[in-house]
């Protein structure tokens, strides 16, 4: 974006960036800020690796409302404003300040207020719904036109690319209704800009673009490739040789149209091969669940037959009140309810799983999940689920718990008032 245009072709030696803020809400630009009076105390606060002094400084002028103030230090003959500034779909209340919201911000300022070096919490979410965005920008436009004359301002648009490469392959975003909607609110900033700061210039964005996987700050869908910096680097040229507007717009146009085709070059066989793999892909997908949905029918059977033979058990086993179940399986789910019923505390699942909590949708908090392999925690018995390898977790079982074993079969026989499916 703006600042990689000038720090990919430093080595020209053209151009001298003087100020650069980012993270900061331009829809709330003249609200009065909240005050942090140890502006040393701020600056030398402990944070995040994520939180550098360039993000820290920019996070200080958001909050305290100082940009412009900040922007005014430096005599620039050009303002560049990007409209990736714009793209986020809410702000958040800090105080009686509204504040931009990324990563990592929230927690850094409940620490500073915990430190005493703020005063106010951040608290609440608030929409910026897109038929508002024009007027909300009118604040910040007005404190840039006192400082900037219309033909000094570049706006820059921007989109998210949908997919990123490392030069021989593309990968594909995920939450692309997000992307989509930062599309949306960016496209429709950068013509309320333009239409605010009548005479500004104008750079659009490219058509075909691309994200870099390997750019210098990370993996992002707004972190183009070198071929877009390129492009916006000649639109700044261009802007600069003061020529008649209409010369400019179209000269403008022409590098758009060459950038295009150099993405298009480039990359259309990539996407080519992308779309390919992604189809080999699905089949697999498509053929994996289709051994899933045969392996549930002959569980769902196997569950059918339990209840069944469960009919004939003794009496329940009254020295049982909690059991881990091993193997997270439709039989499992059924040895939980069987075990909700009947007031015995699940203790675990022992599950291929990084951890957290299944089994939610049965009972109320759910159960831990522990990964295979685990130590069996303290419980009356073990209840083996898995009907794929009953001999296998039988032998552990025995060999490592020390407690009653029993398969489902076996567990569900204890309760004969639950013979019958629910």
């Amino acid at each position: 974006m703006s600042r990689d245009t000038f720090s990919v072709h430093a080595e020209d030696n053209k151009f001298e960036v003087l100020q650069y803020v980012n993270e900061f809400d331009p829809f709330y630009f003249v609200e009065q800020g909240i005050e942090i009076k140890d502006k040393e105390a701020y600056d030398n606060f402990p944070a995040p690796k994520s939180i550098s002094n360039f993000r820290r400084r920019c996070m200080y002028l958001d909050v305290t409302k100082t940009v412009m103030d900040y922007i005014k230090q430096a005599d620039s003959d050009i303002l560049m404003i990007d409209t990736a500034l714009c793209r986020l779909p809410w702000s958040r209340m800090m105080g009686h300040t509204h504040i931009t919201l990324s990563r990592d911000r929230r927690a850094f300022f409940k620490a500073l207020r915990e430190a005493g070096i703020v005063k106010e919490k951040i608290t609440r979410l608030v929409e910026n719904p897109c038929d508002e965005l024009e007027d909300k920008l009118r604040g910040f436009v007005e404190e840039i036109l006192k400082v900037y004359a219309p033909e000094q301002v570049i706006v820059m648009d921007n989109r998210c690319n949908y997919a990123h490469s490392n030069g021989e392959k593309l990968t594909p975003f995920g939450n692309l209704a997000l992307m989509a909607e930062k599309d949306k609110r960016m496209g429709i900033c950068f013509e309320a800009l333009k239409k605010l700061i009548p005479g500004c210039h104008a750079i659009p964005m490219l058509d075909a673009a691309m994200s870099d996987t390997n750019h210098w700050l990370g993996i992002s869908s707004l972190h183009y490739s070198k071929e877009y910096y390129d492009y916006t680097y000649e639109c700044v040229n261009i802007i600069m040789e003061g020529l008649p507007r209409e010369e400019e717009e179209r000269r403008i146009q022409e590098a758009k149209a060459k950038y295009e085709l150099i993405y298009y070059r480039k990359y259309y066989n990539m996407l080519g091969r992308t779309l390919c793999q992604s189809k080999l892909d699905f089949e697999a997908v498509v053929a994996s669940n289709r051994r899933k949905k045969e392996s549930l029918l002959m569980q769902t059977k196997l569950m059918s037959d339990l209840l069944l033979r469960a009919k004939n058990k003794p009496q329940p086993d009254e020295t049982i009140r909690s059991a881990v179940i091993y193997g997270w399986t439709p039989l499992g789910e059924l040895v939980l309810r069987v075990m909700k019923e009947n007031g015995i505390k699940p203790v675990a699942v022992i599950e291929n799983t990084r951890g957290g909590i299944i089994g939610k949708h049965i009972i109320e908090g759910g159960v831990p999940a522990l990964k295979r392999g685990s130590k069996i925690p303290p419980t009356d018995c073990v209840v083996i689920a898995d009907p794929m390898s009953v001999e296998r977790i039988l032998k552990k079982a025995h060999s490592t718990s020390g407690k009653k074993i029993f398969t489902a079969e076996e567990f569900i026989g204890h309760f004969k008032d639950l013979s019958q499916p629910d």
